[in-house]
C-alpha cells in the first residue's frame, strides 16, 4: 500500500522525457508483444546473452535470498530471528549498494570507450561474487557472515547493470517490452529456479537437509559460472550491435 502512494506521487511529479533517437532506426507507433518476440529472435546473438546471462547471475541471488537464512540455523545453529536481522540488514545496505554501484561501474566504463560496458560490469562482478559465494558456505559461523556482505553486494550488482543495457540496444518503441521479456526470464527461470535447484541438490543429490551448505555453494558454482560465460560470449556482439547504432546515428 505505501508502494502504491509512492507510485501515484511520482507519477504526477516526474515528467515523461521527451524520446529521441531510436537505437537501431526509427520504428512505427503501434508495435505489438509479437513484434518484440520478432526483435528478440532476429538480434538473437546479442539480445539473448544479455537475457540469460544476467538471468543465471540472478539465479544465483535467488537462491541466496531463500536458503541463506536456512543455512545459518542448520549448520550453525542460528534462530530465525537471529539470522533474520543481520540478513536483512545485509541486504539493505549491500544489495541496495551492489544495485547503484553496479549502474555507476557501467556508466564508468561507457565513459572510458568501453561500448560493452554493461556486459562488462555483469562479468566483472560474476568473477569477483564467484569465489564468495561458494566459499561462504563452506567456513565457520563467523567467516560465513563476514563473506556474505561482499558476496552480496557483488552478486546484486548485475541488477543493475543488466536491465539498464537493454535501452541501449533495442528500438525506442520496443523497450519497455523487451524489458518485460527478460523481467519474465528473470522471475521464471531466476526466482523460481533458484530455490528449487537448491532445494534438488540438497534432497535428491545429497540426501541429507544438514547438507544445504554444499547446495548452495555448488549451485551457486554453477550459475554464476554459465552466466559468466553467457555474458563473455555476448561481449563481442554486443559492442558490435552499439557500433552499428552508433553509426546509424552519426555518432564517433
Amino acid at each position: 500500500m505505501p508502494g502504491l502512494v509512492l507510485v501515484a506521487v511520482l507519477w504526477r511529479v516526474v515528467q515523461e522525457p521527451p524520446r529521441t533517437g531510436a537505437a537501431g532506426g526509427e520504428v512505427g507507433d503501434v508495435l505489438s508483444l509479437r513484434d518484440a518476440w520478432k526483435y528478440l529472435i532476429d538480434n538473437r546473438t546479442v539480445l539473448l546473452p544479455v537475457v540469460f546471462g544476467f538471468t543465471f547471475l540472478a539465479t544465483m541471488m535467488f537462491s541466496l535470498g531463500a536458503w541463506v537464512p536456512t543455512y545459518f540455523m542448520r549448520t550453525h545453529g542460528m534462530t530465525a530471528s537471529e539470522i533474520g536481522s543481520i540478513f536483512g540488514v545485509y541486504f539493505m545496505i549491500f544489495g541496495a549498494a551492489g544495485v547503484i554501484c553496479g549502474g555507476f561501474l557501467s556508466d564508468w566504463l561507457r565513459a572510458r570507450g568501453y561500448r560493452d560496458s554493461n556486459m562488462r560490469a555483469g562479468v566483472f562482478s560474476a568473477l569477483i561474487s564467484l569465489p564468495l559465494v561458494v566459499s561462504f558456505p563452506l567456513v565457520d559461523q563467523t567467516l560465513s557472515l563476514v563473506l556474505l556482505a561482499p558476496a552480496i553486494f557483488f552478486g546484486t550488482m548485475p541488477f543493475g547493470t543488466g536491465p539498464a543495457a537493454l535501452p541501449l540496444i533495442v528500438p525506442n518503441r520496443l523497450r519497455g517490452q523487451l524489458i518485460a521479456i527478460y523481467l519474465l526470464f528473470g522471475n521464471l527461470i531466476g526466482q523460481g529456479g533458484g530455490p528449487w535447484l537448491v532445494a534438488v541438490f540438497t534432497d535428491f543429490v545429497l540426501g541429507d537437509p544438514k547438507l544445504i551448505r554444499y547446495s548452495i555453494s555448488c549451485v551457486a558454482a554453477i550459475t554464476v559460472s554459465i552466466g559468466a560465460a553467457i555474458l563473455l560470449l555476448g561481449l563481442k556482439p554486443f559492442r558490435e550491435h552499439i557500433e552499428r547504432v552508433e553509426a546509424s546515428q552519426g555518432q564517433p
